[in-house]
Order: structure tokens, then C-alpha cells, then sequence
């Protein structure tokens, strides 16, 4: 048709919908200057900042038991990347983790390198997380299946790659986001209850996203055209 770019101000989190991830890295070329993690970290992704303020029901953070059970289970030595200004969550992670190095944000375009590039990956509850894992070259990426990125929360995301060998699954109990203040007690509900899943059980086992009725897709566009002009005047 002669067109460059669609872009679509939706939620549309399918592994389906992407090309095969060899072709997909051709598009995301990553800072050369940026250095990666070899085999001895274990890199933690964390996405914070307005997250932590409860800006979208499904946006969340894990719990700082669950890093401690990874840590322990790995051996590998914890860095923590990503979005680390001073809050009560990242004072958590910091008191729990008192030898480990944590690695203030760069800038997206950095982060997003420094995580493709790494060998041990544990993404965040964030699509910019998940991209950068699924692109990267790494051993192991471990995918919590917790909040936005779970199909048990919302059926119409399934971003877990059918038989990435590289993937390993946690799966959470239901998960919402909490402000700051709150976080530790909502994570107590959740302690010892998420575990490691085979892809071959998620996979069959995931709720199927029901079909778009094509008259409420329409209307959600036009409400969303009318609500950016709007916004516009």
C-alpha cells in the first residue's frame, strides 16, 4: 500500500502478531558503546517509577522474596538495572540485597542494550522488558507471568514464546498494582504462592482471548479519535 508506519494507540500483546525473532533484531539495532552482563549475573530488570504509583491496574512489581528465591536458586551474582530513584519498594530491594550492584537508568535506548547484550535476564512487568529479553542472545530469560504480562489477568495478552528454550515461567497469583505505600502488604498475600511452569503446560492451559465484535472495535476507535481531539482543542 506504500505505507511506512501504522501505529496503533491500543493494547495489542501477541508473540503471534511479530516475525520470527531473527528478523526482528535486524530492527532494533543496540548502542555498541552499551556493555552487557556475562555468565556470572543474574540481571534484574526493574521498572519503577510511575509504576509505583499505581498508574494502570496491571502495571506492578514483583515481590523482593521472589528475587531472594531466583538469587538463591541461580547462584549467579544479582545486579539490578532499571528505574531505582529512591522509593520504599527500591529501599526494599536494597536493604534485601545489601552487596549487590544496582545500576541506575541511562536512558531507555541504553537499558534496553544493556539487557539484550546480558547473559541471565529477569525481566520486569513491562513490555520494553520483554522485548529486550525476547531480542536478546541470552542463556536464560526468566518471565513473570505476574500483572500485564499475563494471559490469566488479561486473555488478550500472550507474549510467551511457544518453545523458546531460553524462556523459564513463573506464574503469579492474581497481581494488581498498589501505591508505594502499600506494596509490601499486598506482596505478603503473594508470598510462596507463584511457581516455575513448563511451556508445554502454560501454553495449554492459557485462557483464549475472545473474539473482537467488529462494531465494538469500531466504536472503541472512534471514542478514542474523538477523545485525542478533543484533548487537541
Amino acid at each position: 500500500s506504500g505505507t511506512d508506519r501504522v501505529e496503533l494507540n491500543l493494547y495489542s500483546s501477541q508473540v503471534g502478531n511479530l516475525p520470527p525473532v531473527e528478523a526482528a533484531r535486524a530492527h532494533f539495532p543496540l548502542l555498541p558503546q552499551a556493555e552487557g552482563y556475562g555468565p556470572d549475573v543474574l540481571l534484574i530488570n526493574v521498572r519503577a517509577g510511575e509504576v509505583l504509583q499505581a498508574v494502570h491496574p496491571e502495571y506492578t512489581v514483583l515481590p523482593v522474596s521472589f528475587y531472594r528465591n531466583l538469587v538463591a536458586e541461580s547462584g549467579l551474582r544479582p545486579v539490578f538495572l532499571g528505574q531505582l530513584d529512591d522509593s520504599r519498594y527500591v529501599r526494599s530491594l536494597r536493604e534485601a540485597f545489601p552487596a549487590a550492584e544496582f545500576v541506575a537508568s541511562r536512558g531507555a535506548v541504553h537499558d534496553f542494550s544493556v539487557i539484550a547484550k546480558s547473559r541471565h535476564i529477569v525481566m520486569a512487568v513491562s513490555t520494553f522488558s520483554w522485548l529486550a529479553g525476547w531480542l536478546s542472545r541470552a542463556d536464560r530469560v526468566v518471565m513473570p507471568l505476574s500483572g500485564s504480562m499475563t494471559p490469566f489477568q488479561d486473555a488478550n495478552v500472550d507474549l510467551m514464546p511457544a518453545g523458546d528454550p531460553r524462556f523459564v515461567y513463573y506464574l503469579f497469583p492474581e497481581n494488581r498494582a498498589v501505591v508505594d505505600a502499600d506494596i509490601e502488604l499486598a506482596h505478603r498475600a503473594l508470598e510462596g504462592r507463584w511457581r516455575e511452569v513448563r511451556h508445554a503446560d502454560i501454553h495449554a492451559d492459557r485462557p483464549r482471548p475472545a473474539p473482537i465484535q467488529p462494531q465494538t472495535f469500531v466504536d472503541k476507535l472512534r471514542w478514542r479519535v474523538r477523545d485525542a481531539l478533543r484533548r487537541a482543542q
